[in-house]
């Protein structure tokens, strides 16, 4: 029998000029409550100010 598979949670820069994604190194099973990570490696592009992540449709404030 294959053990539960798990899932990884990526952090996307989406076109930051400096600084760097976090990292969640946990393996995720199916119905797990993710913790979202805050801005933590000080992204930042130029113009703009970091609120939240955004998988494009929604909005996911650090501690979510």
């Amino acid at each position: 029998m294959d053990p539960d598979p798990t899932y990884s949670v990526t952090y996307a820069p989406n076109g930051a000029t400096s600084g760097s994604v976090p990292l969640d190194g946990t393996a995720y099973k199916e119905g797990d409550t993710v913790t979202v990570l805050g801005n933590t490696g000080n992204l930042m592009k130029t113009g703009f100010v970091f609120s939240c992540w955004n998988d494009g449709s929604n909005d996911y404030s650090a501690g979510n």
